[in-house]
């Protein structure tokens, strides 16, 4: 957990996956040229949200600086845009942030997942999500298998990346929870119960045999695969799976979304693939 940390070993283990640097004051680097807030004006930013310091965490890149208050045994994940205290006064970001905070005690409380998982920031739904997993498996949270299914189908339409963080014993775990199969009879297959998927890759993408998202269409597999203007090669694949291996459907973005497991994927073929996307 992020609190068992020290600022340098976050700013040196964090930078590279979320650019978050914890916030404590400490004058260890000297990133004034990085135009990151200087001690002075960190320390008065932190004063005026009158929060506990070791749960504000800063995030720097060349697009963006804002900060986020993370408290992850309470569910808490806010982000704070202003990285001034005049932009702070401005958006009374002290009031919004307190609100909050009183808003996920009172869901967590009562046992509202979905409403804890409505105020978290999308970046880290993931991470709050296996959280909650991780509670529900050791017994140490009352939710029902259909609420939690619920709530992992919401994150998982909302997120792009991350889901290599699942297991396939979570996943497996999950897809036991899913009562509504209703989308089986719906989905074309051939005579033999296959179906034909999709899948389009960048340079960020899963490698294939880590990959258990994939599509129906073969149009949004290709936007999956150039979407990003600085992929030096992008491909399309085409493969079949059978349709009792399909473990879940999604099509809540218009995406036409199956999740599969690797293994149960067969006569995969690359029908695209472009230099310089």
């Amino acid at each position: 957990m992020r609190k068992n940390k020290n600022w340098i070993e976050l700013f040196d283990e964090e930078e590279l996956i979320k650019s978050e640097v914890l916030l404590k004051g400490q004058n260890e680097l000297d990133l004034s040229g990085l135009g990151i807030p200087s001690k002075e004006e960190i320390k008065e930013m932190i004063d005026y949200l009158d929060v506990d310091s070791s749960n504000l965490y800063y995030f720097h890149s060349d697009i963006t600086s804002l900060f986020y208050y993370i408290d992850e045994e309470e569910f808490i994940y806010i982000k704070i845009p202003p990285t001034s205290l005049e932009a702070m006064n401005f958006i009374n970001a002290k009031k919004i942030v307190g609100r909050i905070i009183k808003k996920q005690a009172k869901y967590m409380d009562n046992g509202d997942y979905n409403g804890v998982f409505n105020l978290i920031e999308t970046k880290y739904k993931i991470e709050a999500f296996l959280q909650l997993l991780n509670l529900y498996k050791h017994n140490m949270v009352l939710i029902k298998p259909e609420e939690l299914f619920e709530i992992f189908s919401d994150v998982y339409t909302l997120s792009e990346f991350g889901f290599n963080e699942f297991n396939k014993e979570d996943f497996l775990l999950l897809f036991s929870m899913n009562t509504n199969n209703d989308y089986k009879s719906n989905i074309e297959k051939d005579g033999n119960g296959y179906v034909t998927i999709y899948r389009g890759e960048g340079e960020q993408s899963s490698p294939l045999d880590e990959a258990y998202s994939w599509t129906l269409d073969k149009d949004k597999a290709e936007w999956f695969a150039n979407r990003y203007d600085t992929e030096e090669v992008c491909r399309v694949y085409q493969a079949k799976v059978h349709i009792d291996n399909i473990k879940a459907y999604f099509e809540d973005r218009g995406e036409e979304e199956v999740i599969v497991f690797p293994e149960d994927v067969v006569d995969v073929q690359v029908i695209l693939e472009k230099s310089w996307c």
